[in-house]
């Protein structure tokens, strides 16, 4: 098991806390109730490293990551617990999301939004190198240039630029969508029948005696046929 970094600091803050906490009083000051707070929390971080080193995971799968996007720029009081477990010895990092960054900000939209910023945080987590991060912002410029720059039918010029820009973004991600060859864009699944699972008469009685009871309880919903 690996023990990861530890505030060694937080015992001593217990044991004053123990002292102050020794006898029981009416009125406990603010004061100390922001002590025991603050060492709680500590507390509570230590453990959690705890855990994690016991962990010792090899993938670690963040789905629909840009709900935890502090955790990934070290906005959040949880980004050195976070940093802890995506640096983990051998462990790799998948993200999963199908909307990973906003695409448009409209300037009437919440201040602070950023699609851009956003975008290029993103890519910064995923190469975790500062000389492949600058380089992959100088082929975007360079594509944005291109794009102001176009004119005319010649478009030889920009399509460098894109096979480039491409290139830089296949060394960290994948774009992977059910294919549209039907209807219903399910290409990508196949239908396979249970072979244990029969349904009887039996069975939709009782679904529909459960539908009437949940409805006279007024909790319409209780179960998805």
């Amino acid at each position: 098991m690996k023990r990861l970094r530890s505030n060694g600091d937080v015992a001593s803050k217990f044991r004053a806390l123990c002292d102050r906490f020794a006898v029981a009083r009416q009125y406990i000051p603010e004061e100390d109730r922001e002590l025991q707070r603050r060492v709680v929390g500590e507390l509570r971080m230590e453990l959690a490293r705890s855990c994690l080193g016991a962990l010792e995971p090899d993938l670690i799968i963040l789905d629909e990551f840009q709900r935890f996007k502090s955790l990934l720029d070290g906005t959040d009081p949880a980004a050195e617990l976070a940093s802890d477990l995506f640096g983990f010895d051998g462990a790799r990092v998948l993200l999963l999301s199908a909307t990973p960054y906003k695409m448009f900000t409209t300037t009437d939209e919440a201040s602070g939004e950023d699609h851009y910023r956003d975008f290029i945080q993103t890519v910064q987590f995923l190469y975790k190198n500062d000389a492949a991060s600058t380089k992959f912002k100088s082929v975007l410029s360079e594509y944005q240039d291109e794009l102001l720059r176009l004119s005319g039918n010649d478009t030889s010029a920009l399509r460098a630029r894109q096979v480039a820009l491409q290139e830089a973004l296949r060394d960290v991600m994948v774009r992977t969508e059910r294919l549209a060859i039907t209807q219903d864009r399910n290409g990508m699944l196949t239908e396979v029948a249970p072979k244990s699972l029969h349904l009887r008469p039996n069975d939709l009685q009782t679904y529909v005696e459960l539908a009437r009871v949940a409805k006279a309880l007024n909790h319409p919903k209780m179960i998805e046929y």
